[in-house]
């Protein structure tokens, strides 16, 4: 691919997005200046990694450069629901982990029955899509469960003085986060069709050389993946609160 050319038709779609929003009176403002100077450096930077990861072809340095990922994500997910504390860490690490290794590892493990070999090329977009969808899933349940316990902490302490155990008094806010998880995957799966953000990795995976067969299993699966993947995070992350970041009394500790 040309790369001087994909920089010119780059800064055409930013002038002219530009230009039309300055002719409607909409005046460019530093939240579209920072992120537009900040995207080639933040992107390149991650191109660069991932090229030598490719060139390298190392299971052991592409499960490090993953390990490194889930910590991104951590920090993504805290911060986004200012829950930036040292015992929500804990919580939120393991379920990202243990769910990226449950459905990242079946489809490795497909990968590896289909082509009899390990790939960088396959294992680090599959597991950096997954990731980053169940992390965002993630923070939106977390944020519903955590809103939960603040507004309805009336119920908690008067199931837990009723005779409940934590887990009995926290179970209807679990089951709210989670139905909000299935809801997030119902909406994601819906949208994959003809058109829309669902089918773009479909379409980026033939536009890339893949047969349609296999972009449309790839689409499909990830999309399930990423239902499995948020509901097994999100279940692990508050079963870890649970014993080790709430007090006595169901606060974040």
């Amino acid at each position: 691919m040309n790369i001087l050319l994909v920089l010119a038709i780059g800064l055409f779609f930013i002038l002219a997005s530009l230009l039309i929003a300055r002719g409607i009176g909409i005046g460019i403002s530093g939240k579209l200046v920072k992120p537009l100077l900040y995207m080639p450096l933040k992107a390149g930077t991650l191109a660069y990694i991932v090229y030598w990861l490719l060139q390298w072809n190392n299971v052991w340095l592409d499960s490090l450069f993953l390990i490194l990922l889930v910590a991104a994500a951590v920090f993504s997910v805290l911060i986004s629901r200012r829950l930036l504390t040292r015992n929500s860490m804990l919580p939120v690490a393991t379920g990202l982990l243990v769910s990226l290794v449950l459905t990242g590892g079946c489809m490795l493990l497909l990968h590896i029955v289909s082509y009899g070999t390990f790939s960088s090329r396959y294992m680090l977009p599959t597991a950096a899509i997954l990731l980053s969808c169940t992390s965002e899933s993630l923070a939106k349940s977390l944020a519903m469960y955590y809103a939960g316990l603040r507004n309805h902490s009336q119920l908690f302490h008067y199931l837990l003085a009723s005779g409940a155990t934590r887990r009995e008094a926290l179970r209807y806010l679990a089951r709210r986060a989670v139905a909000l998880s299935l809801t997030q995957s119902a909406r994601s799966m819906s949208m994959v069709g003809i058109i829309g953000s669902g089918t773009v990795l479909m379409w980026s995976l033939i536009a890339g050389g893949m047969n349609v067969i296999d972009a449309l299993s790839l689409q499909v699966l990830l999309v399930l993946g990423v239902m499995c993947s948020s509901i097994v995070a999100l279940v692990v992350t508050m079963a870890v609160a649970r014993r080790y970041s709430l007090d006595d009394y169901g606060r974040n500790a």
